[in-house]
């Protein structure tokens, strides 16, 4: 006698099996479930890309603007970090030492008098092009993060970064 859904296992007088494996309605379960926990994944990985993005392009920002410092006090001449649009770069003694570009996601807006750059001088020490006796200051934002970063240049030269939430101001 045949049992309902036993197999033999490939020998004559073989003993009867169960087949082994998954059935379509199985696997179609299994990739519903998937697609629903992606789904639900995905708004926080585009925050966290977000998040991801700023944080990237403020630190490359802030190597820029060491390097420009760092190149003045070293070879003696003025070095300046200027930039536009997406484009930032260093320079010391009007020669490119380096330029970066920040991803097209990223906004980095410069406040106020700080729209032409800032010049290092040979001892370190920073001035604006604009001749403005405040901070050289940027903020760096991005669509969907949750997060921003301001970069200010003291007058001393010292460059710092701080974390903000998004919305707020440097």
């Amino acid at each position: 006698m045949k049992n309902p859904g036993y197999t033999r296992n490939g020998c004559p007088g073989g003993r009867w099996q169960r087949p082994r494996g998954f059935t379509l309605i199985e696997m179609m379960v299994v990739v519903a479930l998937v697609a629903i926990l992606a789904a639900l994944a995905a708004p926080s990985f585009i925050v966290q890309i977000a998040n991801q993005r700023v944080s990237s392009a403020a630190l490359e920002l802030q190597s820029l603007l060491q390097l420009a410092r760092s190149e003045a006090v070293y070879k003696r001449v003025e070095s300046s970090f200027v930039g536009t649009g997406q484009t930032w770069s260093a320079k010391s003694g009007g020669q490119l030492v380096r330029e970066a570009r920040v991803p097209d996601a990223v906004t980095v807006s410069p406040s106020g008098d700080s729209s032409q750059g800032v010049l290092f001088e040979t001892t370190g020490t920073a001035k604006q092009f604009s001749g403005a006796s405040t901070l050289y200051t940027l903020t760096v934002t991005a669509r969907h993060a949750t997060r921003m970063h301001c970069l200010r240049v003291t007058r001393a030269g010292l460059v710092r970064q701080q974390r903000l939430p998004a919305g707020g101001s440097c």
